[in-house]
């Protein structure tokens, strides 16, 4: 059996106090907000600022009814307000996996996207969406189909555009033969959910010569435009690169631009836009081959004459064993959020998950212990994904579900990281902390 070391425990009761001093942040109890006898998996989240609430996505890989996504309403205390289903398919079956969140606060509603088995056997994914009021569901208002190339479509991130009132929608389209994957997009009137395409799919980046995947999508709104990271296999291994685009999808600035690009592979680009400047940061791993992988950032400014710039590389976790899949975001309180899994004790030991703040003045913070690995429970925590708040942040990821005997399951976990000094639920009236370990 692996075992966790004793530096790992003492490095985990060393970390969380210090975190609260150095970055007057603080970290809430652990919020279990979904734990069906069923596996779940890839959580996204967006914050409701008209509500002061969040919503939080996934799939469910279900034994009996196939996979299909869920909702889950957090309130600021990070009290579970309700639960939905939001796409499901029986007639005929079709599976519906990996989706996606944004929210609109003009119309005070989300716009879900995922990836639809069109087919039926896995042959021809495509991209779906679905506008879901504040509150949950409408029958008035179902999904639609975004994409339906023959080819596969995979992966959909989306992010709404609040000087255009529009969201932007962009995926992975994977190549066959000699044609090779790209990035591609679509517009949505955030205002018309009867008739929400805005013109057709159009192309973000492409090559006759190399593979383009795994893309997501930030909006600043301080310059009313996007940025869209992707990984490019121009070198087999992997670079990271950049695309501006205008608030009504327009690409600006002649293209790409590289953010990440030196012998070792970059992959698994986030981006994140901030809340009160006109800069985005990029997060990515990248794995090392002398000091496996690793968490590295990098924010992206525009200078005056409308040409990017790329400012320091930062590592942010690195160690002899796995730091892997970040996810970043920003807040009102004008920093970064960075997470990611942390791999304990050896190369073959348990994951959990980690976080680290980063300013705009390129300043880290130190590392706080979001989901530590506990002595005597090989569990796993897995993809983390984080939405910013006006004070803080919210931290989702999927949790394997640690039980002594009978099967386990994928659940999917929260945790708040906020401005508040007390961040127990104790004002609110929960005893979450007192019946349950807060790690």
């Amino acid at each position: 059996m692996k075992t966790i070391s004793a530096f790992s425990l003492i490095l985990f009761l060393l970390v969380t106090p210090s975190v609260m001093r150095a970055d007057e942040l603080s970290l809430g109890a652990e919020i279990s907000v979904s734990s069906q006898d069923d596996n779940e998996y890839r959580p996204q989240v967006a914050f409701n600022s008209v509500h002061n609430e969040y919503l939080a996505v996934w799939h469910v890989n279900s034994s009996i009814f196939g996979r299909y996504v869920q909702g889950s309403r957090i309130s600021a205390s990070g009290s579970i307000l309700s639960n939905f289903t939001i796409a499901y398919e029986d007639s005929p079956h079709r599976d519906c996996s990996t989706p996606d969140v944004a929210y609109d606060s003009v119309h005070d509603r989300y716009f879900v996207v995922w990836m639809r088995d069109s087919a039926g056997d896995g042959s021809d994914w495509d991209i779906e969406g679905r506008f879901i009021p504040w509150d949950g569901p409408d029958e008035s208002m179902p999904s639609f189909h975004i994409c339906t190339a023959v080819t596969q479509q995979q992966f959909p991130r989306v992010a709404w555009a609040s000087g255009e009132d529009e969201f932007l929608v962009t995926w992975w389209n994977e190549g066959s033969g000699t044609t090779h994957s790209d990035i591609s997009a679509q517009r949505i009137d955030a205002g018309d959910p009867v008739f929400p395409l805005i013109s057709a799919n159009f192309t973000v980046t492409s090559s006759s010569s190399e593979e383009r995947v795994g893309p997501d999508i930030a909006y600043n709104s301080t310059r009313n435009e996007y940025l869209i990271v992707y990984q490019r296999m121009d070198d087999v291994l992997g670079n990271i690169y950049g695309v501006r685009l205008s608030g009504t999808g327009s690409i600006l600035g002649g293209g790409d631009f590289g953010i990440a690009a030196w012998p070792d592979a970059e992959t698994n680009p986030r981006v994140a836009a901030s809340q009160i400047s006109g800069e985005w940061a990029v997060a990515w791993m990248s794995d090392t081959s002398a000091y496996a992988k690793e968490i590295y950032a990098r924010r992206v400014t525009v200078d005056f004459w409308g040409d990017v710039q790329t400012e320091a590389v930062e590592n942010v976790a690195g160690a002899d064993i796995d730091e892997s899949y970040p996810d970043i975001a920003a807040s009102g309180i004008g920093k970064y959020l960075i997470s990611w899994e942390q791999q304990y004790s050896n190369p073959s030991g348990p994951f959990g998950i980690w976080a680290r703040t980063l300013d705009e003045s390129d300043a880290l913070g130190v590392d706080m212990v979001v989901r530590g690995s506990y002595a005597g429970q090989e569990v796993d925590s897995a993809f983390p994904a984080i939405c910013g708040s006006e004070g803080g942040f919210l931290v989702t990821w999927q949790q394997e579900r640690y039980v002594t005997s009978g099967p386990s399951y994928q659940d999917i976990r929260a945790r708040q990281v906020t401005t508040e000094v007390f961040s127990d639920g104790f004002e609110f009236g929960s005893l979450a902390a007192w019946s349950s370990h807060t790690p």
